[in-house]
């Protein structure tokens, strides 16, 4: 992976810079070095590598400060400030130095938080993007399970035209419901008289409906359209 391309300053990033830290309230120690250091220099060949590394530092707090004040003009620009960005705003007001100081100190600390819930937001972003194209039902599959719940629902309607079981109820899903409770309760009932899986079988058999369920059902199973068939050769084990 390629590094960062070295900075190379020129007689005009030099002359901006003292434009700049001029221009300024109050200078920095390292600001007042730079210009302590500027007597007798007439092109970049009279910086020296201390002198170019004095002016690549105070450079990054020109680009620091430039951002600092950007900042705070979207700040005062706010109808409704923050608290925090409130004492920003009552920082800006004075004039002392340590005001000024204190104010680029906060401005900095306001900077960060902006950056970190961009990252925040981005990750967020990202992380549904992510999740969305892992999440994401494959079509074949969908369309599978609908014919699966329509076969489910028409055999559903069709046992209980066949059965007449609690017909009295309002709707379709009243009586599934009432079905399930019963199934329940004879769940109840047979673990509590530890009736045996062959009694149970042969209770069944003894009951009106059974026979006309079992046909039912079995009528379901063989039918061409039965969507459950691919289903169950996709589970058949291999014998190799």
């Amino acid at each position: 992976m390629a590094g960062r391309q070295k900075l190379i300053l020129t007689l005009d990033d030099v002359k901006q810079l003292i434009k700049h830290i001029q221009q300024l309230p109050f200078k920095r120690k390292i600001e007042q070095r730079f210009l302590d250091i500027l007597p007798g220099k007439k092109s970049m060949a009279d910086f020296s590598e201390s002198d170019l590394l004095l002016v690549k530092k105070c450079r990054y707090e020109k680009n620091a400060y430039l951002k600092q004040m950007a900042a705070l003009a979207k700040i005062q620009s706010q109808s409704t400030p923050t608290k925090f960005e409130r004492e920003i705003l009552d920082l800006a007001k004075r004039s002392d130095i340590d005001a000024h100081f204190l104010k680029l100190d906060a401005l900095k600390n306001y900077l960060q938080q902006q950056d970190q819930k961009k990252a925040e937001n981005k990750l967020r972003n990202q992380k549904k993007r992510i999740d969305s194209k892992v999440n994401k039902t494959d079509p074949s599959l969908k369309k599978q399970r609908d014919r699966e719940n329509y076969y489910l629902g028409a055999m559903c309607k069709k046992l209980f035209e066949l059965t007449g079981f609690h017909a009295n109820q309002p709707n379709d899903l009243k009586r599934l419901q009432h079905i399930f409770i019963d199934a329940a309760a004879t769940a109840v009932w047979i673990e509590k008289n530890q009736i045996t899986e062959d009694q149970k079988i042969r209770t069944a058999e003894r009951h009106v409906h059974n026979g006309i369920v079992k046909t039912a059902v079995d009528g379901f199973e063989q039918d061409s359209r039965n969507p459950f068939k691919a289903t169950e050769r996709s589970f058949q084990p291999s014998l190799t």
